[in-house]
């Protein structure tokens, strides 16, 4: 059966992907190891001291740009192993980097300030406690859970291209195979290259983590967007969908999109070739059982 073949090599592309994925997004805790994350809560200990230095010197200004550099370029670096470690105490710090922050800007007293920042020591201390405890159980943990999402994920991508290759076949159009099965071996290269390349763009770009991943958020949105006005206007132009403008509930105009004649019959050819593609996963499923 040439569509089970083509099933089963994308399904086994994409489960090796993934795991090669898993295992390596998981073996350095983000390319940071717990050595690293110590050596730069030396640095932070040292931008905290000098941030103390400055407030109680009267450099406000200065204080402030200390400990926003001590966060950004330090902690943040512990942050990654330390996560993994005690997720809990990573927030409790973060939080104590905020309101120090927030205590410099807003001109609150010295003596506040260093108290802010005698709890912060001891966090730091707390940090490095955790991360010198050696153990195998958080490594084995972040693993198993970073592999069980991307299995889950990507066992739910291979059931559907499973079904999307199994509807051509019954719809006989199978000249759209070909791109798609192009499209997944495109997806696998991306995915590699990505793993190898997202720590050297993070070494380069001036911008953490964060930033990046709520770029590449809003990205996905826009192409999301953009599909779905695309797949509109498609429809429209084959004479499917027809677009209309009538008040809204709130008395504004709107536009409201309804099936044309030839859209309810092309929508009851895909519903039959719909049904009948379902009903043979029945009998695969039901002779199996």
């Amino acid at each position: 059966m040439p569509a089970m073949r083509r099933v089963l090599l994308v399904a086994g592309v994409l489960l090796l992907t993934l795991l090669a994925s898993a295992c390596s997004s998981s073996g350095g805790s983000g390319n940071v190891s717990r050595a690293q994350g110590v050596r730069e809560l030396q640095q932070t200990r040292l931008s905290i001291d000098r941030t103390l230095d400055l407030i109680k010197n009267g450099q406000a200004e200065q204080a402030f740009a200390e400990a926003k550099n001590g966060y950004l370029s330090h902690f943040e670096n512990v942050e990654i192993p330390l996560r993994v470690a005690d997720a809990s105490l990573t927030v409790k710090a973060e939080t104590t980097f905020a309101e120090i922050r927030q205590m410099i800007s807003g001109g609150d007293s010295v003596n506040d300030i260093r108290d802010r920042i005698i709890d912060l020591r001891g966090l730091m201390d707390d940090a490095e406690r955790k991360l010198t405890d050696a153990g195998v159980g958080a490594p084995m943990v972040v693993m198993t859970q970073s592999f069980l999402i991307l299995f889950r994920e990507g066992f739910e991508v291979v059931l559907l291209l499973s079904v999307m290759l199994g509807y051509l076949e019954a719809a006989k159009s199978t000249r759209y195979v070909k791109p798609i099965l192009v499209g997944v071996g495109l997806a696998a290269v991306a995915t590699v290259l990505t793993v190898f390349l997202m720590p050297v763009l993070f070494s380069i770009l001036p911008i953490n983590r964060e930033v990046l991943e709520a770029i590449t958020a809003l990205i996905a949105v826009a192409v999301l967007f953009y599909v779905s006005f695309w797949l509109i206007q498609r429809l429209e132009q084959k004479r499917w969908l027809k677009a209309e403008w009538r008040p809204s509930e709130t008395g504004r105009e709107a536009k409201f999109y309804s099936l044309t004649r030839a859209g309810e019959k092309q929508l009851a050819l895909e519903k039959e070739t719909w049904d009948r593609l379902t009903a043979a996963v029945d009998l695969i499923f039901n002779e199996g059982g």
